[in-house]
């Protein structure tokens, strides 16, 4: 099944790439992508919360403790 994030996770990634992978506010994440797309993103914070754990737990961002 399609995640509503999907076509955001390499910029998702890059926030966290650029901030050196530490836990970052949620609104923030939520508020740069909305700025970097332009318009409002397909989902709320909640559902990029869920989508940011589910690239923790499938290994493809993993932040630094």
């Amino acid at each position: 099944r399609d995640k509503v994030f999907d076509r955001s996770t390499e910029n998702i990634i890059d926030v966290y790439r650029e901030n050196g992978f530490t836990k970052l506010s949620m609104s923030a994440v939520f508020d740069y992508l909305e700025e970097k797309k332009g318009e409002r993103l397909p989902g709320n914070e909640q559902t990029l919360r869920n989508y940011i754990g589910y690239l923790r737990e499938s290994g493809q961002l993993v932040l630094k403790s």
